[in-house]
């Protein structure tokens, strides 16, 4: 965490005047009682989603290789790599280049240890990952915005609506129709739970008492998602808690930074994903192939992810199609630094593919 002088000077005073700090903590009780005025920076609160997407996949890869299944295990230790990674890793190199080489370093162990470690020693590389996320968010993060209950709540928010889309596509009529997917779920709402009982925990009892009804709906939640029931009751269990979270803390939805969405437009995802593809376009041309590839990863995860179960109940090898295209072909030409021709040749497959969801959609 940074420190100021104004910090020391701080503790100087309370040293010297008691009644001060007692001044400073009844402030403290009131700040928290009527939320924070601080005014959210988007691409931080980005920057902690993803790594509590991290934290998420590696509970979930835990959790397989503690039931001994490695083919799993594997693949929600791959994930991080192959996706998320990406898209922290400008935002940390330029924080702390060390730690952004040790954590990629940490991850590619962790992926390479799971068929020969046992789950003992798979659980204790897991959790120095994680100790290195942590460490990444004291890092890039402002100290005044990892306290701020409005940052935690939206990136808590993030978490369940990608949780909520992730179960839409894993589970249908109870049971199991991607066990990846119900996997990245669950990890997701692991994450949430993790970092709501982390912010319960700094806040004064009164105005931890007023999150009590969240702390049921998360219960709710775990429990739904186990028994494998409807995506409609797990819908409707995460818009409870987006909507009751503002009025705790007497704020508009509006004041958070609510970053991944499921209601939107599916025209407004589509155009998104359009222009998110043209500006790696211009990145290539510039040989700027990793930021390239960082867009495109975006244009997955942040927007084409959440039309899935969409396109699925319409035309589920259109959905598959596509999801290949950009999630695989398009990245694996922009990994094997191909010419710009072959790669706007891959983005103009996919903008057709997305006409065609766009006209099934509307």
């Amino acid at each position: 965490m940074k420190r100021t002088i104004f910090y020391y000077i701080s503790l100087l005073l309370i040293a010297l005047y008691p009644t001060m700090a007692w001044a400073q903590e009844q402030s403290s009780i009131s700040n928290d009682s009527s939320s924070s005025s601080l005014s959210l920076n988007n691409t931080n609160v980005d920057f902690v989603t993803n790594i509590e997407f991290i934290k998420g996949h590696l509970s979930a890869a835990i959790s397989n290789k503690q039931a001994g299944n490695n083919e799993l295990t594997q693949t929600h230790t791959f994930h991080p790599i192959n996706e998320i990674y990406t898209l922290i890793r400008n935002q940390l190199s330029s924080a702390d280049n060390e730690l952004n080489k040790t954590l990629i370093d940490s991850l590619n162990n962790l992926t390479s240890i799971v068929f020969k470690s046992t789950p003992v020693e798979f659980v204790n590389s897991a959790d120095s990952v994680k100790n290195l996320l942590d460490k990444a968010i004291i890092v890039v993060i402002p100290g005044n915005e990892v306290a701020d209950i409005k940052f935690n709540m939206s990136t808590l928010i993030n978490l369940l609506k990608t949780a909520e889309s992730e179960y839409d596509i894993g589970i249908e009529n109870g049971t199991i129709t991607n066990i990846a997917e119900y996997q990245d779920a669950q990890g997701f709402v692991s994450s949430a739970n993790e970092l709501f009982n982390k912010t319960i925990n700094n806040l004064n009892k009164t105005m931890a008492n007023n999150f009590t009804k969240i702390k049921g709906f998360l219960n709710q939640l775990n429990t739904s998602m186990n028994n494998k029931e409807d995506s409609k009751q797990i819908s409707t269990t995460v818009s409870n808690i987006v909507n009751t979270i503002p009025k705790i803390l007497d704020i508009q939805a509006k004041d958070l930074a609510i970053l991944v969405s499921t209601d939107i437009e599916s025209s407004e995802v589509i155009n998104n994903i359009r222009s998110l593809l043209d500006q790696s376009i211009e990145k290539i041309k510039s040989s700027d192939y990793q930021n390239a590839e960082t867009l495109v990863i975006e244009a997955y995860l942040d927007n084409f992810e959440f039309l899935e179960p969409e396109i699925a109940k319409h035309d589920e090898s259109l959905m598959k199609d596509t999801e290949v295209l950009l999630r695989e072909q398009l990245r694996n030409l922009i990994q094997g630094n191909a010419n710009v021709e072959d790669i706007q040749k891959m983005v103009n497959n996919i903008k057709t593919k997305l006409d065609e969801i766009e006209k099934i959609l509307e």
